[in-house]
Formats: structure tokens, sequence, C-alpha cells
């Protein structure tokens, strides 16, 4: 991809920044735009090399258009990332709101009781993590529990949660 009219005039490009809808259709037309500015050094290069053959290395122009890419990359890459990150927390939040719900139902099914008896969430989430032991009945010496779950990770989950009756409840909110 030149240019949007698919010449390779690199004048061509009237109203070329309005085809732009995503961010990967930006990054592919900066790189054509690096290019073509290299086609053109490389063009303006081969008319000085006849004067200066001896020339090695970058030129400052030549750098500083380097430190530019560089710099507008690492714009667009950060914020993103930063996202992706909070992102990815939220969801592995809902994920462990999920199945600590999963554990605490399945251990009242089987006759353990792991809510705490005041209500409170916080109460709850270290009574599930640390678990109970079912005595008696067909999963006699069942252990119910999530000792994987860091105590960094339990403050994110209680905004999921919910305690209705003696029941925990999952909400998708």
């Amino acid at each position: 991809m030149l240019n949007p009219h698919g010449t390779g005039d690199p004048h061509d490009y009237c109203c070329f920044f309005s085809y732009l809808k995503t961010k990967s259709d930006f990054i592919i037309a900066f790189a054509d735009i690096i290019a073509i500015i290299v086609t053109m050094k490389t063009a303006s290069n081969n008319q000085s090399a006849r004067v200066n053959r001896n020339q090695k290395g970058m030129s400052l122009v030549e750098l500083l258009l380097a430190i530019g890419v560089l710099a507008i990359i690492t714009a667009i890459v950060i914020p993103n990332f930063a996202f992706a990150t909070d992102a990815a927390d939220k969801s592995s939040a809902r994920r462990n709101a999920q199945s600590l719900v999963t554990i605490a139902n399945s251990a009242s099914a089987a006759g353990l009781n792991l809510i705490d008896p005041s209500g409170d969430i916080s109460k709850t989430i270290d009574i599930i993590v640390v678990g109970g032991v079912v005595s008696g009945g067909i999963l006699d010496g069942t252990h119910f529990g999530l000792p994987s779950l860091s105590k960094d990770s339990r403050g994110d989950i209680v905004p999921f949660l919910s305690i209705e009756g003696d029941i925990l409840v999952y909400n998708s909110n």
C-alpha cells in the first residue's frame, strides 16, 4: 500500500489520513511514509555518492528520523499495554469470583457451609480460600477450597460477589 490511490507517486497523498480507521492502518501508513522517505534518501544518496564515497554511518537527519519513529511507536504501544493489563486483571478477578461461587455452592450441597455468618464478603472469601473438609456422607473427606488464590487478588474479587441468604452469588456488573 503506497497510497490510497494505488500509484507510486509519493505526492499523491491527498486526504490520505482520512482513510485511517484503525491503529493497524496508521502503523501501515506510517511504515509506508518511512519507506518513501528512505527511498527519497536513497535517491539523494546515489546523487551525492559521486561527491563523497567515504561517508560512513548515519547522518543526523537519519538518526533523528529513527528516534522519531521509535518515539511514535512507543507512544502507541504503552497506553495499549496499560489498558490490556487492566482488562486482564479485571477478567481474572471475574473468573476467580465465579470459581469461589462454584466452590461455595458445591460445598454447601455437600453439607459444608463456607459462608461467613456475619455476611462479610471479605471474610467469606478468606474462608473459601482456606476451605474445609466434608465430614460424613458420600463426599466424606473431600476438601473444598481455593488455596491458590493470592492475597493480592482477593480485594479485586469483592465487587463481583454478594451474599443472598446463605448463598454466595456472582454479580456480573
